[in-house]
């Protein structure tokens, strides 16, 4: 039955499932140093006008902001790698790059001040488990910062993805248990203290299958998602890859080109539509499906590729939010954050008027449109090209039409005994089979009682 938006409001995020169904998470990704600064006094070395330096964000400022999370719908937060980082810069002519992002550790046993301490963690985890928002923490265990000292530093560096040096950063000879069962046992201290419900293993594949598998036996409970860069979840290698390592998911690196394709108008609405079905198909086969995305910490804003199209951040957002997987929110997308190609694409999150309160209000109704919708989140995926515009797919009793198109369309959709639709985006009720879509614009289709 369509419940509307206040009524959803009052829902509590707390009252989930146990144990959780990871086909129902929206995840949302935070950049720890550029969401909000709830203690000014663990600030060191800020340089807000540096792209690349140390802004100020914390624990306690993701902790101010949980109200946020919850009103958004989000139900797992992804936030930085929380261990101590190195303490000083790595410059080039271009800039001076602090590691601000997390990836650059120098001890896997203490947590970065810069964010806070492990009390301030701790609080933060509590909370967001009072919320009923999962936890996915973030971990780097291939390689150590730029001139941090380790013993289990490899040198020379190799030529594999095994033991390579990463963009030039030390590489930890993590095929040597000496070096990594503390590794893993650090991480299952961090895993067991702050009840993490899911574990991001960072440049996963630069790190041997035999080693992942010996991880999952030390830490079998947490979710494992690979980051396995170039993983299509289209293609059979890239899970075979995922299951030699013993690892439960990953992300999908392919999704976003797909969608900027198709809004764009560059990729055919039928090519999208055989490319989805053939993605469906290998997603079928696995236990936790892949997590997708528009863009994340790594690659240029979503929004700066479609050079500003908010209309086509849009579309390419209920396209995500429809087909088979897990949808990924990168911070500020929801706002409109501005940010272009490195190292402009980790800015700060907008709050306040700065924020475009229209576009947060359609991602909250896209959140609440899986959250009040099981097929959205579980039901075979049907993909079609009505039109050379117009897209539709189907999960189970629910419609997403999708015109990419500059000219309204007419889509004849036949479901049995169906009368009347809610379109969730425009609460709007819908009679008969043949309906309208807008230009540049979506409907998600749920049967009205």
């Amino acid at each position: 039955m369509f419940l509307p938006v206040a009524t959803c409001a009052l829902m509590s995020l707390s009252q989930t499932a146990t144990p959780f169904d990871w086909r129902d998470a929206v995840i949302y990704h935070v950049e720890t140093d550029r969401f909000f600064d709830g203690d000014p006094k663990n600030n060191a070395n800020i340089e807000k006008r540096n792209p690349a330096g140390w802004h100020g964000g914390d624990f306690r400022g993701l902790l101010a902001k949980v109200d946020y999370l919850k009103a958004l719908g989000v139900n797992a937060v992804w936030f930085s790698p929380v261990a101590k980082q190195v303490e000083k810069p790595h410059r080039s002519a271009r800039l001076t790059h602090w590691p601000f992002h997390g990836y650059w550790p120098a001890r896997f046993d203490e947590v970065e001040p810069r964010f806070g301490s492990r009390a301030d963690l701790l609080a933060l985890t509590k909370a967001l488990r009072g919320a009923g928002i999962r936890i996915v923490l973030d971990v780097v265990l291939n390689h150590v910062g730029y001139g941090a000292v380790h013993a289990g530093i490899r040198t020379p560096c190799g030529k594999d993805d095994i033991t390579k040096c990463l963009f030039g950063l030390p590489d930890l000879r993590t095929e040597d248990p000496a070096v990594w069962e503390p590794l893993v046992k650090s991480t299952k201290q961090l895993v067991d203290e702050t009840g993490a419900d899911a574990v991001r293993l960072d440049a996963a594949n630069h790190i041997g299958p035999t080693e992942w598998r010996t991880f999952r036996r030390a830490i079998p409970s947490p979710l494992l998602i690979g980051e396995l860069w170039g993983f299509d979840a289209a293609e059979k290698k890239s899970w075979d890859g995922l299951r030699a390592r013993d690892l439960d998911t990953a992300f999908d690196f392919a999704f976003a080109d797909l969608a900027l394709g198709w809004v764009t108008g560059r990729l055919a609405t039928d090519s999208l539509a055989k490319h989805l079905a053939k993605r469906d198909a290998a997603i079928a086969g696995a236990a936790v499906p892949p997590i997708h995305f528009l863009d994340t910490h790594d690659t240029e804003p979503f929004l700066s590729r479609a050079r500003g199209d908010k209309a086509a951040l849009k579309l390419a957002a209920v396209l995500e939010f429809a087909v088979s997987g897990i949808p990924l929110i990168n911070y500020g997308n929801e706002v409109g954050r501005k940010g272009g190609r490195w190292p402009t694409n980790r800015g700060d999150m907008p709050w306040g008027a700065a924020q475009d309160k229209r576009l947060l209000e359609f991602y909250k109704r896209l959140v609440y449109a899986r959250r009040i919708d099981p097929g959205l989140r579980r039901a075979k995926s049907i993909v079609s090209a009505l039109s050379r515009d117009l897209l539709m797919v189907m999960r189970g009793e629910t419609v997403v039409l999708l015109n990419r198109g500059r000219r309204r369309e007419i889509a004849k959709v036949d479901v049995a005994n169906a009368k009347s639709w809610v379109d969730v985006l425009s609460e709007k009720k819908l009679a008969a089979k043949n309906l309208t879509v807008s230009p540049r614009s979506a409907r998600i289709l749920v049967r009205a009682e």
